[in-house]
């Protein structure tokens, strides 16, 4: 489907571009939920209900039906998000309406209407501005504009407004070409800081929503000094009276004058006036300007002694000026000085300290009697108006006279430093005129303090509290003492018992108490220790404690923790019960610590539940066959409040077998219940294999085999547990039929065991032998380890054999010359020996042409090529033919020129032959082949149909003398195998003498074994058979390979020892001629190819083509010959003849076999 669209879209776009497209409105409110109808776009374009839409390209906040044209939103649109900053938002979509071949394209847009979701903000949620108090009217201060995401009409800013509503300030909004506002205070009236100094104003801004949204800024208005108010007296006109005896430096009269500003500008400054009337009045008085918490006075006070009575009063302009920096304010006041007449003196009061020392001081506590001071009085009057008598205003202290105007102050009561730190003692005295006259003088006694009180708690006890795994440093609270004592004495400082100094700590000198640590409810959720407030006694210090109380608040840090990392349950299949339980433990305390377990979810589903305690069940009965382990994860969850911790374990639970499933044979069964076994099959051969399953498990599942019925013979016997049934002994003839077995698998389970029957058919085959040679199985492995053996054996030889060949090759071409004279020698005097024996008869005869010569007793096959004489050719190999061992020799030579007399020439190296005796020595030596041939071919038959008739005869007993050949066969039952049943059976590793080829399928007895050899004819020369037979040589009557098979024989010359070697004759024979050896040819049916010979043992007679089989056969052969399932072969004579030229009459090299 999805193909179909991307391939039909581009022809839609095609099509489309050239109608005019279908326009449509529609409109949907910002911030509703998804899958809001916007409208229904088949209905509005008006099409009928066969089209289908859909958008051209993909939209993230539009989906279509596509059958109903129904628009609908996929999430909730945020116009601020998708236009921002517009006061129009539309959506642009393009839909294709389809109707088989009808396409229409329809445009949408969307109208995304806005909601006031939004409150006006401003940039800063406050500012602060400073203005001078003589700032003029109208001026104007800008501050920041609020702003308002939302566009709509009525969503967006509509007004500000001052809270809370003054007279003193308005606001000017001047609106931005961007939409947003320029916001501007402006002063409506003059401002007096003295009057108010600040104002806390907030701008609210409004929008036009319904309800309306605001957002507010809070303005801070400082109203800054300027230097306008000018310094007051109190009083304009100050009137003041002084005795002429005034001290000098006294200070008789203080002015105090204020000023409304501040700092500089509200700091007074007193002075005389420059401009005085009286001069005079600047050497008698001065003025000090003093400064005190009310403000800065003016001290009027006596420059010298007045001694003169002035006649009228001193009348003083005191001026009071600000300290402003632009400029300085200033007010003056009138001052009017009277000075009174007095003729008598004052006692003068003077007092002196023990320690000597201009002050007093004596430690708290001291005994009563201390003496303090001494006073004395003078006065400069006479007599009694002179002498004094004084007195002291404590009860602390005693005032004794002990001489005349001489007095002791002594201590006269306890003294507490906290009660009462300092005395101010005043001494009076009074003259003995008339009037009296006093005098006073006044003096500090300080009480210097000892060390007599402890620091006392502000608290009787402290408690706090703090949540756990608070970082380090976290304050906890806070213990304060205080010592009425003064200084050192009263200095305190705070230390922590030592059992908590590693958990908190205090500082020292503000008694604030920190965590040192980050606590852990878990390990101890409550302290309660000791503080001390020690003082800094000089002599000694004073210690006072309290108990501080600090309980650790739990929070929820620790997760579940299982008692196990991983549970491991057991469950009987077929069973719906509790499993097991897990348990975890959370350390925090409340629902922190309250743990619920709940099975983690999972893709794959497991049939098992648990509980919020850990109980786990299984939720079904469980089939171990199906399943027999489950593994899933538990989760353990707190019930924290603010947060929930979890933890996670491995649960796997074993589903335990029961003996519920019968076993079931895979081999035999209902389709497949029968197996062959060759009858010449080896005991111990291993038939078949029984194959049965069990799905159960442990002795549940294990198998065991028995014979129920049909093996009444014990022909077989069975492995209980592996199922193999072999063979228990030798198979005879007369058992070759077909078994049925009863077979039964059994199970091991308990209590009760399940048993299954099944038949079992094996088939005795009669077999062709052809196949034997491929039944030796061997693995796989086995195959590829032994070629890769044999592999490496073959090029360790192949290097043995070139070397030996190379050795050879030198030593005998060093004796070649000398042997190769020696026999010639003897065989050209044999020949000339026998020449005139030999009949010229065209029919040939069977005189003896050639005499014979002793041979080793070996087989060999050799080719050489004589050194002196380069065209000659000759191969010597055994002969399989005759009735004995021996060799046909053959030689041939290009240059080879025969005489029709048959004498021999001279053997110089310049003879020749003309080519007419080099052909006549060619055809004589071909005719001969043939005579010879055919005559052994005649004879033999009759001994031929002898032999078969009796084979057909044999007993059990014989063929199981080849019980080497037998073995399992699955193959069919024909006489030879097809070219898969070859090559899936490999052949014997190695070879051995007299082994039977796969083409062997006839044995006869010793008796008819020797009487055929007894009968075998020598060859005769080349030509037709005297007996009449055929005329020729007959052609393709077998291979070369076959020809020439049993050279190979190691034991050839065991089967035919005392054979005389037979050599071909010609009339005139080269001197230097060598010998060619051809094997004689058994007699047999050539038509057949059945041409036997004896096995080393007189008692097997084998066809023609059973020859190939003594020695190793190789696959490639295996393969050449797997064509044919008949084992029959026909030989051409004539072929054979063109063959025999083609090898032994030409001109070759050097050859060494």
């Amino acid at each position: 489907m999805n193909m179909e669209v991307f391939i039909i879209l581009p022809l839609l776009v095609i099509v489309v571009s050239s109608q005019s497209p279908i326009v449509l409105q529609f409109s949907v409110k910002e911030e509703l939920d998804p899958q809001v109808i916007v409208g229904n776009v088949g209905q509005k374009s008006n099409l009928s209900d066969t089209f289908t839409f859909r958008f051209i390209t993909t939209y993230q906040n539009f989906e279509i039906d596509e059958n109903s044209g129904i628009l609908n939103t996929v999430r909730k649109l945020d116009r601020e998000t998708l236009c921002p900053n517009q006061l129009l938002c539309k959506q642009h979509l393009r839909v294709t309406a389809m109707s088989g071949p009808d396409v229409k394209t329809i445009v949408i847009y969307v109208d995304i209407l806005d909601v006031n979701d939004n409150s006006p903000s401003f940039p800063v949620t406050s500012m602060a501005r400073s203005i001078a108090e003589n700032l003029p009217v109208n001026t104007t201060i800008t501050l920041v504009g609020a702003t308002d995401p939302d566009m709509g009409v009525n969503n967006s800013i509509q007004s500000y407004e001052i809270v809370p509503a003054l007279n003193i300030f308005a606001l000017d909004i001047h609106p931005k070409l961007d939409g947003t506002s320029e916001v501007i205070l402006r002063v409506l009236t003059t401002l007096d800081r003295e009057t108010r100094d600040y104002y806390q104003l907030y701008i609210k801004a409004k929008d036009g929503g319904n309800p309306v949204k605001t957002g507010m800024l809070m303005l801070n208005i400082t109203v800054t000094d300027v230097n306008d108010e000018k310094p007051t007296f109190t009083k304009e006109q100050y009137d003041v009276i002084i005795n002429e005896n005034i001290t000098v430096n006294q200070v008789f009269l203080t002015l105090s004058a204020t000023d409304r500003d501040i700092r500089n500008n509200g700091e007074v400054h007193y002075k005389f006036s420059s401009y005085q009337t009286d001069s005079t009045v600047f050497s008698l008085f001065d003025i000090n300007t003093v400064t005190t918490p009310s403000g800065n006075k003016g001290e009027i006070f006596v420059k010298t002694s007045l001694t003169v009575i002035p006649e009228a009063p001193y009348r003083i302009i005191v001026e009071a000026s600000d300290s402003g920096t632009t400029k300085v304010l200033s007010s003056q006041a009138v001052v009017t000085i009277s000075v009174l007449d007095i003729n008598n003196n004052d006692p003068i009061i003077g007092v002196t300290f023990v320690d000597g020392t201009d002050y007093a001081l004596i430690p708290e506590n001291s005994a009563n009697g201390t003496v303090v001071a001494f006073v004395h009085v003078d006065d400069a009057d006479q007599g009694v108006n002179r002498i004094a008598t004084c007195s002291i205003n404590s009860n602390f202290f005693r005032l004794e006279t002990f001489a005349e105007n001489e007095f002791k102050i002594s201590v006269h009561g306890l003294l507490d430093r906290e009660d009462r730190y300092e005395h101010v003692i005043t001494v009076s005295c009074l003259d003995g005129g008339n009037p009296k006259r006093n005098a006073t003088k006044s003096f500090v006694i300080q009480i210097e303090d000892e060390n007599d009180n402890q620091p006392v708690f502000t608290d009787t006890e402290y408690k706090s509290r703090i949540t756990e795994n608070k970082p380090p440093f976290t304050y906890i609270t806070k213990v304060s003492a205080t010592d009425a004592d003064q200084g050192n004495n009263a200095q305190v400082r705070y230390q922590l018992g030592e059992d908590v100094q590693n958990d908190f700590q205090i500082e020292s000198n503000t008694g604030i108490i920190k965590s040192k640590r980050s606590l852990d409810r878990e390990k101890k959720g409550f302290y309660s220790f000791f503080v001390y407030a020690v003082d800094n006694g000089v002599s000694s210090s004073r210690t006072s404690s309290v108990v501080v109380d600090v309980t650790v608040e739990d929070e929820n840090d620790n997760y579940p923790q299982f008692s196990k990392q991983h549970y491991t349950f057991e469950i009987t299949e077929n069973q719906q019960i509790q499993v097991g339980r897990v348990e975890a433990n959370d350390t925090d305390e409340m629902d922190n610590g309250v743990v619920t377990f709940h099975i983690k979810e999972d893709v794959n589903y497991v049939p098992f539940s648990v509980s919020l305690d850990g109980g786990i069940a299984a939720t079904e009965e469980l089939d171990r066959e199906a399943k027999d382990q489950y593994t899933f994860e538990v989760i353990a969850r707190d019930l924290g409040n603010l947060k929930q911790n979890s933890n996670v374990t491995t649960v796997t639970v074993n589903v335990l077998d029961i003996n519920d499933n019968a076993p079931v044979f895979i081999f035999p069964n209902s389709t497949n219940k029968s197996v062959s076994i060759q009858y010449l099959a080896n005991p111990d051969t291993l038939v078949t294999t029984l194959i049965a399953e069990d799905s159960d498990a442990g002795k549940n599942g294990t198998v065991t085999y028995k014979f129920i019925s049909g093996n009444e013979d014990n022909l077989f016997y069975l492995d209980d547990y592996s199922g193999e049934i072999f063979l228990s002994r030798k198979l005879h003839i007369y058992e070759i039929k077909p078994y049925e077995l009863t077979v039964s698998a059994e199970d091991q389970g308990s209590p009760h065991q399940q048993v299954t029957h099944e038949l079992l058919w094996i088939h005795i085959k009669f077999v062709n032998v052809t196949t034997v040679a491929s039944l030796t199985e061997a693995g796989a492995g086995q195959n590829i380890i032994i070629a890769i053996i044999i592999g490496c054996i073959t090029a360790l030889l192949s290097i043995l054999i070139i070397i030996t060949i190379c050795v050879i090759r030198k030593m005998d071409s060093r004796k070649h010359i000398y042997s190769a004279k020696s026999a010639e020698h003897m065989r050209i005097v044999d020949l000339k020996r026998g020449s005139s024996n030999r009949s010229s008869s065209s029919k040939g005869s069977q005189d003896r042409i050639m005499d014979v010569y002793e041979l080793p007793q070996k087989k060999e096959v050799s080719f050489s090529i004589d050194e002196e004489q380069e065209n000659t050719l000759s191969m010597t190999f055994p002969s399989t033919l005759s009735s004995g061992s021996g060799m046909v020799t053959f030689k041939s030579n290009s240059s080879l020129n025969t005489q029709q007399n048959g004498h021999v020439p001279n053997h110089g190296r310049d003879d020749s032959l003309t080519d007419s005796g080099q052909q006549q020595l060619h055809r004589m030596t071909s005719l001969r082949v043939q005579q010879q041939y055919l005559q052994t071919q005649q004879n033999g038959r009759e001994k031929w149909k002898q032999s078969q008739q009796q084979q057909r005869q044999l007993s059990p007993v014989a063929k199981s003398e080849d019980s080497d050949m037998s073995a399992v066969s699955t193959t069919d039952s024909g006489n030879g195998g097809s070219d898969e049943d070859v090559r899936n059976h490999p052949p014997e590793s190695g070879c051995r003498p007299g082994s039977v080829s796969p083409r062997q399928h006839s044995t006869t007895d010793s008796a008819i074994s020797r009487d055929f050899s007894a009968t075998k004819p020598i060859l005769s020369t080349f030509g037709h058979p005297q007996n009449g037979g055929m005329s020729t040589f007959p052609r393709n009557s077998q291979g070369k390979n076959q020809m020439f098979h049993n050279v190979r024989d190691p034991h050839y010359h065991d089967n035919y020892e005392g054979a005389k070697i037979q050599r071909l004759h010609s009339d005139n024979i080269h001197p230097h001629q060598q010998y060619i050896d051809i094997p004689r040819v058994p007699s047999g049916d050539l038509f057949h190819g059945d041409l036997q010979r004896a096995n080393r043992n007189n008692n097997l007679t084998r066809s023609y083509e059973d020859t190939l089989s003594d020695s190793c056969v190789s696959p490639r052969d295996e393969d050449d010959r797997a064509t044919t399932t008949s084992g029959s072969y026909t030989v051409n004579p004539d072929d054979l003849c063109t063959e025999i030229d083609e090898l032994f009459f030409r001109d070759r090299g050097d050859t060494v076999v």
